[in-house]
């Protein structure tokens, strides 16, 4: 397993962007479904209007990840 292998010091490895997004994206998404169901069991909001929230916002946090990430990146040497 790559995960557990012990780093060499010569060729040291950077970690990937894609895999912390997608783990940072997927824990969001389950922390706002858990505060949307108390939510609903609290009769605050319904499941419909809870699912188009969550949506919405897990949208607008991946699109300003990629805006940021992409001003952040070196530019490319123009040939």
């Amino acid at each position: 397993m790559k995960l557990f292998r012990k780093r060499n010091p010569e060729t040291p490895e950077t970690p990937k962007l894609p895999i912390m997004k997608a783990a940072t994206l997927a824990l969001l998404r389950h922390l706002l479904t858990f505060i949307g169901g108390t939510l609903v069991a609290k009769g605050i909001l319904d499941a419909t209007a809870l699912t188009e929230i969550i949506g919405a916002i897990i949208s607008i946090v991946s699109v300003s990840w990629m805006a940021v990430s992409k001003y952040n990146a070196p530019a490319e040497p123009k040939p």
